[in-house]
């Protein structure tokens, strides 16, 4: 709690290490801690349960010299023993207004890495968190990937009323996973065009439901968009309430 972590040479704080004993991290609280140039996960569940992110602040991510893929939540696990659920991810903001360099990562990762092998990932919420990507009438810069990206079966997954505005790719994807996506503001948010990316993007997803997002370009954005939802490969997803439509082909409109 109350931390202040500037220009770490890693990651700023980690949940859990090796599985492979058993052992996982447990009952854990982060709250109130601030990142300043941090060069990779800012905070990273890797093998926890019962864990509360909340209120956590970064600005500035990224640093010349290291890599990209910077993000400010990433629950990744990694092995097959590794834990993640009953996970909590509260009214965080990730500024990626001024990072380091271009698409410099996403806001929160939602990762099963091991893809449906583990049954140890489930109970996780992602809401009310907010990740600027700046400025959508400035043309130059993204420094914002992804607002959200869900990957892999996550049982009891919920992301509610997150605030995303110009991701140089998706608001939110979702591949191979499951969930109830609602009440999220997705603003100037995408790629657009054949072969771009959309607002929203479910691939390979089933029971998935989508349910009164609010998708749109803010005024005078000078970045390419792209404001719809996308679903590819899927089948018996819900879609209800949406300011957009869904289109099922990547072609900049809807059938």
């Amino acid at each position: 709690m109350n931390n202040d972590f500037q220009y770490t040479s890693a990651i700023g704080i980690g949940i859990g290490g090796a599985s492979q004993g058993g052992n996982y991290a447990d009952s854990v609280l982060i709250y109130n801690n601030h990142f300043v140039g941090v060069p990779y996960a800012h905070i990273a569940p890797v093998n926890a349960e019962h864990a509360l992110v909340i209120e956590n602040r970064g600005d500035r991510p990224g640093r010349e010299g290291f890599s990209g893929g910077v993000s400010g939540i990433d629950i990744e696990t990694n092995f097959i023993t590794n834990h993640a659920a009953f996970i909590g991810l509260y009214n965080n903001q990730f500024d990626y207004s001024q990072p380091a360099f271009d698409h410099i990562g996403n806001a929160i990762n939602v990762q099963n890495a091991q893809g449906g092998s583990t049954s140890l990932v489930h109970d996780i919420t992602v809401a009310n968190n907010l990740a600027p990507g700046g400025d959508p009438s400035v043309g130059t810069s993204r420094g914002l990937s992804n607002g959200i990206v869900v990957a892999g079966p996550i049982g009891n997954l919920f992301v509610a009323n997150n605030y995303v505005t110009k991701a140089g790719q998706s608001c939110i994807q979702v591949y191979g996973g499951g969930g109830v996506f609602q009440d999220n503001q997705c603003i100037s948010t995408g790629s657009g065009g054949p072969g771009g990316n959309y607002a929203i993007e479910l691939i390979s997803v089933q029971g998935v439901q989508v349910l009164r997002n609010l998708i749109y370009d803010a005024p005078n954005t000078q970045v390419s968009t792209g404001p719809f939802i996308y679903e590819e490969n899927s089948s018996g997803n819900t879609y209800a309430g949406n300011t957009v439509c869904v289109i099922y082909q990547r072609v900049p409109q809807c059938p």
